[in-house]
């Protein structure tokens, strides 16, 4: 389980420089625009990391049945799962009230501009 915990240590440290990085930019739209590449960055290295880990995840499975056959364990592990949970819990939760503000903000000026060419095209037609 060495090679799990400097693995996950790893993970926690990459998500914490990622988070440090969002919380410091100060304008929303630009907040919004970085978490998005950043989640897109991660979600791609999810899909190679689960294919290169693919027996790492049969072996843990494997030795978790062994080790408490008398528990049922599902869902089974899988590094897509613990990255994607790694993810919600150390970097969108804290982030979920700017995450909150910034789409709320985003979605009003979006309704605002639909609203007014409405406007502006039923006076103007």
């Amino acid at each position: 389980f060495k090679l799990f915990n400097c693995i996950y240590e790893t993970l926690l440290n990459h998500v914490g420089v990622i988070k440090k990085i969002l919380q410091a930019i100060l304008n929303e739209e630009a907040f919004l625009h970085e978490y998005c590449k950043y989640w897109s960055a991660y979600t791609a290295s999810i899909s190679r990391i689960e294919t290169s880990f693919a027996s790492f995840n049969e072996l843990i499975n494997e030795l978790y049945e062994q080790l408490f056959p008398e528990y049922p364990f599902n869902p089974k592990f899988s590094m897509m799962r613990l990255m994607v949970i790694t993810w919600r819990r150390y970097v969108k939760d804290p982030l979920r009230t700017r995450l909150t503000t910034g789409l709320t903000s985003l979605y009003v000026q979006y309704f605002d501009n639909v609203f007014l060419e409405a406007s502006e095209n039923s006076l103007g037609g």
